[in-house]
């Protein structure tokens, strides 16, 4: 076992990883806004309703997004450290999105579009992408200008 983490690596971890959760959160609620501005109305009508709906489970999803958005943060800060090798940070945030994109997977209508399913996956995906891309940019813009530390 290596050595404990001092109470400065803690909280610069916790630091990032809000950076991380908010600007997840962020794109969370500018997607669930714009989601249906842009979107035809069959598939509008395709989508969970917690994808469209603000209640109880609009909420919950958003928590959700939040703490995913924080676990990226503190994985990524550890995970890309003060090596400069861009297959390293892509390949963090593509296994982020293949985890949270492919969850959904298992249900038997996947494939079938226009079907609910397809679309959820597909809005996932795509959301995913989004939401730990612009994280790391994000935390990549706090690196360089010292606003935030590697570990």
């Amino acid at each position: 076992m290596g050595p404990d983490l001092s109470v400065s690596e803690r909280l610069e971890s916790l630091k990032v990883g809000t950076v991380a959760a908010l600007t997840a959160l962020a794109t969370a609620i500018a997607g669930q806004t714009l989601v249906p501005l842009i979107l035809s109305p069959p598939l509008l009508l395709a989508l969970d309703p917690p994808l469209t709906v603000w209640g109880w489970s609009g909420c919950l999803r958003l928590g959700a997004i939040a703490l995913t958005g924080f676990m990226f943060g503190v994985t990524y800060r550890y995970a890309i450290r003060r090596d400069h090798n861009p297959h390293l940070r892509s390949g963090a945030v593509a296994a982020f999105v293949l985890v949270r994109a492919l969850a959904q997977v298992d249900h038997p209508d996947i494939f079938r579009w226009p079907s609910p399913a397809a679309v959820s996956f597909l809005f996932h995906g795509l959301e995913s992408v989004v939401l730990f891309g612009l994280g790391a940019v994000a935390l990549h813009r706090g690196f360089a200008k010292g606003w935030l530390k590697l570990a």
